[in-house]
């Protein structure tokens, strides 16, 4: 029987948790799982992704100024300042 893999694992120990800001308000989220997953476990106004698997444009995001990325392919890091616009 095939072992069956989470869409949003949970890589760290029980209760390890990363802190990061969405347009400049902290937020908090469990270790190793995706940004898309942080910014729906958090609920922000607004987020919408549509696929959740990097096929869509859906959930395109700024992470520390740069160019918006996919937040379903990019994991959540500590001290990311993330934005939605």
């Amino acid at each position: 029987m095939p072992a069956v893999i989470p869409r949003f694992r949970h890589a760290g120990p029980p209760g390890a948790s990363v802190r990061f800001t969405i347009d400049g308000r902290p937020a908090e989220a469990p270790e190793g799982v995706s940004l898309a997953a942080a910014l729906l476990l958090a609920g922000v106004d607004g987020f919408r992704p549509l696929c959740l698997m990097g096929s869509c444009q859906g959930c395109l995001v700024s992470i520390d100024g740069g160019v918006r990325e996919r937040a379903c392919l990019a994991p959540v890091r500590a001290g990311a300042d993330v934005r939605l616009a």
